[in-house]
């Protein structure tokens, strides 16, 4: 939480949650302001431009994300195998 020194907002809360959602991953944003009534009702009627705003940042960033993606065969690490005679991975120690 963090105290506000703009007037009329006493705080302000945010939350970014990334959890994993298959091949990608869920965002999940969280806003909170306390404020005069004043403030609270600007933010209520803000809230669905709030929210629109945020899903087409997400998604722009998706889509920027895609496009630098390298193709999946690219992604593959290569498989580590014994690198000496000893069986034992690593430097042959």
């Amino acid at each position: 939480m963090q105290a506000g020194r703009a007037p009329g907002v006493r705080a302000l809360l945010e939350e970014w949650r990334l959890t994993p959602a298959g091949s990608g991953t869920h965002v999940r944003w969280t806003f909170a302001a306390d404020g005069p009534a004043a403030f609270r009702l600007a933010l209520t009627v803000a809230r669905p431009g709030l929210g629109h705003s945020f899903r087409t940042a997400v998604r722009t960033l998706d889509a920027r994300l895609a496009a630098r993606r390298p193709p999946p065969a690219a992604r593959r690490l290569p498989r580590n195998g014994p690198s000496t005679a000893t069986g034992r991975g690593g430097a042959g120690w």
